[in-house]
């Protein structure tokens, strides 16, 4: 049976959540509503991020999905432009 190492494993840098507040404007905070699936995979994705990453940025999207949630992504910046 050949083998395979952890870095074989392709992790999809996107989840989601149930809301995102304030609901619009311009505001100095925001916050995002996680249920307990979303809050686990939002948890999973920052840790493999912060494995390889010297910052993280989470961004959560105010568009309407099917499903009733936002998108929430986890990225970083580099300098490789």
């Amino acid at each position: 049976m050949p083998r395979r190492t952890i870095r074989s494993i392709r992790v999809p840098t996107a989840t989601s959540c149930d809301a995102v507040y304030p609901k619009s404007g311009t505001h100095t905070t925001i916050g995002l509503l996680l249920n307990r699936e979303q809050a686990i995979s939002l948890a999973r994705l920052l840790l493999i991020a912060s494995q390889d990453w010297e910052q993280v940025l989470v961004t959560a999207w105010r568009l309407d999905r099917p499903d009733g949630t936002f998108e929430v992504t986890v990225t970083t910046v580099t300098d490789d432009e």
